[in-house]
């Protein structure tokens, strides 16, 4: 905030501020001071990156949240929503790619939209595995499982933690194929390393074990 007092038309500060903004859950400021700004600014760089940063606030929390609610209704209550409609509905490209790309996006993980939009991703697609493998190809083909290695090894915080590696064991169970991909993929003998030494110091986490004896 210094630094945009000091120089209030510098773009890479004011991006800074609206961030920060973000990353303390004050969507409505970042918004505010966005739109507070002449065109020209909008177009730099940065703040373009902050427009894009809140588009993804408003709706790749939203979309996940609101595909998770589906998948649960249609689990708890089918006669509201018919088996093979919610089928296609959930298991086609057009809702498994954007379910993916929330998980996919490289936006800054401490910021608390961020982590909340890619842990309520990780429950959408460890639902959708559990409900249909054909489902499974369909996630793997759009890069999920590079995408839930980086989520686990980038966060500290139990819950999206936990989010990444049940998803990622519903998408491993009983297929060498994908297990292969996750000890490939970038990180993935980290991660799993990772894995070994909490398993080590927290007998209670299932997750972690179930994965680890799955691969």
């Amino acid at each position: 905030k210094q630094i945009v007092e000091a120089d209030p038309g510098n773009p890479d500060a004011l991006a800074g501020l609206g961030r920060c903004m973000l990353a303390r859950n004050k969507a409505k400021d970042a918004k505010a001071l966005v739109e507070s700004l002449d065109d020209e600014t909008k177009k730099t760089p940065a703040v373009a990156s902050l427009i894009a940063a809140l588009e993804l606030a408003a709706e790749g929390v939203g979309a996940a949240k609101a595909l998770r609610r589906l998948v649960k209704a249609a689990d708890k209550k089918p006669s509201l929503l018919g088996a093979s409609e919610i089928v296609e509905i959930i298991a086609s490209e057009q809702a498994i790619a954007p379910l993916v790309d929330v998980l996919k996006d490289e936006s800054d993980v401490w910021l608390k939209y961020v982590l909340l939009a890619k842990q309520e991703a990780a429950r959408v697609v460890k639902l959708l595995a559990d409900a249909n493998r054909a489902n499974v190809a369909a996630i793997v083909a759009r890069g999920a499982i590079p995408a839930l290695v980086m989520l686990i090894d980038a966060v500290n915080q139990d819950d999206p933690k936990e989010a990444g590696v049940t998803a990622l064991h519903a998408i491993c169970n009983n297929s060498r194929q994908y297990r292969n991909m996750v000890v490939n993929s970038p990180r993935g003998i980290k991660v799993l390393m990772q894995l070994v030494a909490r398993t080590a110091t927290n007998a209670s986490d299932e997750a972690s074990s179930r994965l680890l004896y799955a691969i």
